[in-house]
């Protein structure tokens, strides 16, 4: 070992790492060949180390860096990788699905590709690294000629032909819509065309003064709103056929420095590529593939030292081993490494910094300056063995799977009712009842094509419902399994239908007002204040809250904090967050001595919970456990015992949890996902833990009068938009 490594790790940061490889025995003579246009490989390359060899190739001059992996699954968390190590100019060029041009225009792996070709062969910014998979390289593209034929480009105080533009955008693959909510869309209004282009970010209106273009600007497909003006915008049409196949190689220049990662699975994985596409005419072989590459300088990148090629760098890079869930045993396991070792711990938020180093503050590795940490993602950590340093992720360090959100490119209107549907779908109209949605129909009325719901009734009769009037129709949700009769237009029977719901809602009303009447004459359960631990786990949150999370939340420990009992409905769509602010409530509640019951309504679901909850209370002494068909019967045994006993502080399960034989020593508080889809049984039992305890009650698609509750003031309300 070099005598100075250990005063050459103290110096550098994490993005300085990538240097150091210069360091390493053969580096300079792999460098010297791949700029001569000739071939070498690099051996040993573990986890992360991948995109630190990348980041390092990067600044050795050549024009762009091509790296292609086996599979897409490694492109986004390189390019994360990359990120951390101080690459931040990187493109991407998935494989995409084999789809029709309506749906490839939504596809984000299409998106991603169509943008990259753009951009290069366009706009002329070509990224510093690219990343592709082997299937997407061998997907075949236009040629530079024929794709730029294909842009058409407008500008502020240009003439344009109204009427001929909508012609060219229909013939190009653009579905006309009378609101532009997705990529391949486009809409035309009066003086105003707006059109989604498939690889923008946000779709463009064009305003016309007459047929002079008088104004280009972005806006959100939410609001419909512009947000940005822009001089000119360039369209890239939507290529219904290739007539000149080729590869992204053919864009890229010529000295790109081309690496293979895993050569070998890079083979396999072209060959049942091949194997298993139906339209041979729309990919290239691999051979052709490899006659493309073979222009460029080549590199290999292996795990394994195999040294296909020479001259080769074999890197001092090494892979970790699997760490325990103990934090003590973290402690003294970072301890062990720091002795001699510089540690590069990257978390994914500043949140979680903070929370690291206040769990490890008082360790020697944090004292001495031998433990780093910042903000970053990094895949699978690795040892450097020529600087005496170790990089590693919280994720890996803290064994927790991969919470984060992946970004995505559009923004987009916020899903409507009908939406969600399909062909065969039952519905029901407000006016009619109970029908069959059998699709979007364009309609012309007065010369304008507009689209409209077709509803099929009892009958064969049909009934088209304007998507401007979709507040009138709802997907239908029964409450039984007996599928029911499609609705009598102009019959008797769905007025009775509504008027015998329209009693049992006064009914329920009633019995509901009497229910909150009860509790609200009883003290509830008056949790503590916030603990340490209890800022500990909200920090190792590893994303930023949203407002409407961080409201939520605040209102949720004020009940929980409250001698009133809480009965809180928590709304939002999947995906906003619901179950990272139940989960703290759950945590509120163990920390202040009570047990939690999460209820529900599928077997799946709970599973999901349980796994959840898991890996987000894993270091601390929380015990979960389960209720449901996944679980023993020797396991929900021991599981009612230990809630009776109290040794189980978090119990999730589906409505056995409700079941007349399940006893909690001292439970705080119930969460219920989906009330609505339970039965009349468990709602019933449920009825009496709201008399007692608290309440919080978790919804995508809350019911009218669960939604109508809650804004007269019988429950409490949060809403994640």
């Amino acid at each position: 070992m070099p005598q100075n490594s250990r005063s050459i790790a103290d110096q550098v940061s994490i993005r300085d790492l990538p240097s150091t490889l210069g360091q390493v025995k053969g580096w300079d003579e792999c460098i010297a060949a791949l700029r001569k246009g000739k071939e070498a490989t690099f051996d040993s390359v573990w986890g992360s180390a991948c995109a630190l060899l990348i980041a390092e190739l990067a600044k050795q001059g050549f024009d762009s860096i091509l790296a292609v992996f086996p599979t897409d699954k490694e492109l986004e968390p390189t390019i994360e990788d990359l990120a951390t190590f101080g690459a931040d100019d990187v493109g991407r060029f998935p494989a995409c699905p084999n789809l029709g041009i309506a749906e490839l225009a939504t596809d984000e792996q299409f998106g991603q590709r169509l943008r990259l070709l753009r951009d290069i062969a366009i706009e002329g910014n070509l990224p510093q690294v690219t990343l592709a998979s082997i299937t997407g390289l061998m997907q075949a593209v236009q040629s530079r000629q024929e794709f730029a034929n294909q842009i058409r480009k407008f500008s502020v105080n240009d003439t344009i032909d109204l009427n001929e533009t909508r012609d060219w955008l229909a013939q190009t693959g653009f579905h006309p819509t009378s609101a532009v909510a997705l990529p391949g869309e486009f809409s035309s209004r009066g003086g105003i065309l707006d059109i989604f282009p498939p690889d923008a970010i946000k779709p463009v209106r064009i305003e016309l003064f007459d047929d002079t273009i008088d104004s280009i600007r972005y806006f959100d497909v939410g609001t419909q709103r512009s947000i940005e003006k822009c001089g000119a915008i360039q369209i890239s049409s939507l290529p219904t056929s290739v007539t000149q196949k080729t590869t992204l190689l053919d864009y890229l220049p010529e000295k790109t420095l081309v690496l293979l990662i895993e050569p070998n699975e890079l083979a396999e994985t072209a060959k049942s590529f091949v194997e298993r596409t139906e339209n041979q005419g729309d990919i290239l072989g691999f051979d052709q593939v490899q006659l493309e590459w073979a222009r460029f300088p080549l590199a290999t990148a292996n795990r394994l030292a195999v040294g296909m090629i020479d001259p080769q760098c074999l890197l001092p890079a090494e892979t970790l081993g699997q760490f325990t869930r103990d934090l003590s045993e973290i402690k003294f396991e970072l301890e062990r490494m720091a002795l001699d070792q510089q540690v590069y711990l990257v978390a994914n938020s500043e949140a979680e910094i903070n929370r690291v180093e206040e769990i490890l503050n008082s360790t020697q590795a944090f004292l001495t300056g031998r433990l780093h940490t910042s903000v970053g993602f990094v895949q699978e950590g690795f040892r450097l063995r020529h600087v005496d340093s170790i990089v590693l992720g919280c994720d890996q360090l803290f064994q927790r799977s991969d919470l984060r959100r992946s970004w995505r490119r559009r923004s987009s209107r916020r899903v409507e009712n009908f939406s969600d549907l399909k062909s065969g779908n039952l519905v029901v109209h407000l006016n009619h009842g109970i029908g069959r949605y059998r699709g979007l129909k364009l309609l012309e009325h007065d010369g304008h094509q507009s689209e409209h719901l077709e509803i099929e009734f009892s009958g064969g009769t049909k009934v088209y419902v304007s998507v401007n009037k979709i507040g009138l129709v709802q997907k239908y949700v029964g409450g039984v399994k007996t599928t029911p009769k499609l609705a009598k237009i102009g019959g008797k029977s769905w007025a009775k239908q509504k008027q015998a719901a329209e009693d049992s809602v006064a009914d329920l009303a009633a019995e509901m007002l009497e229910l909150q009447a009860a509790r609200a004459s009883k003290p509830g359960i008056e949790h503590g204040a916030d603990t340490q631990w209890q800022f500990e786990f909200e920090q190792s949150f590893p994303y930023h809250e949203t407002e409407d999370q961080l409201t939520a939340i605040e209102a949720i420990k004020g009940d929980m904090q409250s001698k009133k009992p809480m009965d809180r409905l928590l709304c939002g769509d999947v995906g906003f967050g619901k179950t990272e602010v139940a989960m703290r409530a759950a945590f509120k509640a163990v920390e202040s001595g009570h047990q939690v019951a999460v209820l529900v309504p599928t077997t799946v679901l709970a599973e999901q919970h349980y796994r959840t909850f898991r890996e987000r209370m894993a270091e601390y002494p929380i015990k979960i456990a389960r209720l449901s068909r996944f679980a023993s019967r020797q396991e929900q045994k021991e599981t009612l015992v230990a809630l009776n006993e109290g040794s189980v502080d978090i119990a999730i399960g589906t409505h056995r949890i409700v079941s007349k034989d399940v006893n909690f020593k001292n439970l705080g508080i119930v969460i219920i996902d989906e009330e609505q889809r339970f039965g009349v049984g468990v709602k019933e039992r449920l009825k009496n833990l709201r008399m007692e305890v608290d309440v919080l009650t978790m919804s995508a698609t809350p019911i009218p009068r669960t939604l109508h509750m809650s804004m007269v003031g019988v429950r409490d309300i949060s809403n994640l938009t």
